[in-house]
């Protein structure tokens, strides 16, 4: 039976990720897949996803965001592949409208750059845009959109250089842990990962 540092059920966006950072710190990783390698049925597919700083949300997802901005252009550098356009972002609403005032706290608190405008700066920047009356605006520059199909690839082809195992089409079907680790079994066999400071 085969063993790992770690096993990955699922190589999309997070469980590619994942493989990659867990094999970039010297683990011996397998991934496991029920689709197809570049197949189109996942969640993280399509095209282009939004990356924003100035989180509406919450100001404490910020920290998290920033990291994520200076990992892709990491990972932009070590794919040696575009992954993040860099584009700009402004979120419209009414002046107390939780899209306009969340978005100001982030960026307030955590030192953003950004701009407040009316609605007649936003159309006149964006001439396609049609607010109602008294709407307002913050822009970001430090927006963009990822390119997922192509930022899963990079992920899990330097995640493969590194040695990682990445099984595509294979099902996990059951797994169970215990006192060393765990097993993940597939139609073509069962994988062990076993817990840090136990023996395989």
């Amino acid at each position: 039976m085969a063993t790992y540092d770690a096993i990955v059920i699922g190589l999309g966006a997070h469980g590619s990720a994942a493989a990659h950072h867990l094999s970039r710190r010297g683990a011996r990783v397998l991934g496991l897949e029920r689709f197809p390698r570049g197949g189109s049925l996942g969640s993280s597919v399509g095209l282009s996803r939004v990356i924003r700083l100035a989180y509406f949300e919450h100001t404490t997802y910020v920290p998290l965001l920033l990291r994520a901005w200076d990992l892709w252009l990491e990972l932009e550098g070590a794919a040696q592949e575009r992954l993040l356009v860099r584009t700009g972002g402004i979120y419209v609403g009414e002046p107390t409208s939780q899209m306009v005032t969340g978005s100001t706290r982030s960026a307030l608190e955590h030192s953003l750059p950004h701009e407040l405008l009316d609605a007649a700066e936003i159309e006149r920047r964006y001439p396609p845009l049609k607010l109602r009356p008294g709407w307002v605006g913050l822009f970001e520059a430090q927006a963009g959109v990822l390119l997922p199909e192509r930022c899963i690839e990079a992920h899990l082809a330097l995640a493969e250089r590194r040695g990682a195992a990445l099984r595509f089409s294979e099902t996990a079907t059951h797994w169970e842990a215990n006192g060393s680790g765990i097993r993940v079994a597939t139609r073509s066999g069962v994988f062990a990962a076993r817990l840090a400071g136990h023996a395989a």
